[in-house]
């Protein structure tokens, strides 16, 4: 349906400005006509010059916009709207190249908003993790297997420095690890949630 208006839609402009341009030379002379005709009967508020119609034009134009201003708002919105629909595949195309050829320039904005608003996003970041933890833990799992795949002694590498460099967060992670192996999936806890069982309990079995 929308598909149709915007059809009919563009038909009706399009024979709008066939009409204009037919009678183009009678369009202005009757226009020409009315503003002499509105500078005899009102001679003060009548423009003088070509740039003061100008001016009360484009004054016109913004009362218009002011009295219809939600209404025009409204209308681009569904437009923007109905032709992203029908052009998305080329509009995302188009925005991937135009990222493509400016990446160095799209990157430095986006570090820059970055570093800017650090906290808000790191806590965004959180809410959304927490908010869908199953399917953030199984993409976590699948970006990790598919790092592995691409480069599996890499990966084994900074594996091995990290545990140089955090040995006692190593050991956790080992601990973790096998208490949620033991319990056959029945318990998902993070590192920090097993320390803190540990402090509640002073470091014993329960």
């Amino acid at each position: 349906m929308s598909a149709d208006l915007d059809q009919q839609r563009e038909r009706q402009r399009a024979a709008n400005r066939r009409s204009y341009w037919r009678h183009r030379e009678r369009i202005l002379s009757r226009r020409a006509e009315r503003a002499a005709l509105f500078r005899q009967a009102q001679p003060q508020r009548a423009p003088k010059t070509d740039e003061e119609r100008r001016a009360a034009a484009r004054e016109r134009t913004r009362r218009w916009y002011r009295r219809n201003r939600d209404k025009v708002l409204a209308a681009r919105r569904e437009s923007d709207r109905r032709r992203y629909e029908r052009h998305r595949a080329e509009i995302l195309a188009r925005a991937r190249a135009r990222n493509r050829s400016r990446r160095e320039e799209v990157n430095a904005r986006n570090r820059a908003w970055y570093d800017a608003n650090r906290d808000k996003r790191r806590l965004a970041q959180r809410a959304r993790y927490r908010d869908n933890l199953e399917r953030e833990r199984a993409r976590a799992r699948q970006r990790g297997r598919a790092d592995y795949d691409r480069d599996a002694e890499a990966i084994r590498e900074y594996n091995r420095q990290w545990r140089r460099r955090n040995p006692e967060k190593a050991h956790l992670y080992v601990r973790v690890s096998g208490h949620k192996r033991r319990s056959a999936g029945q318990q998902r806890f993070t590192v920090a949630e097993w320390l803190a069982v540990l402090s509640l309990f002073g470091g014993r079995c329960a």
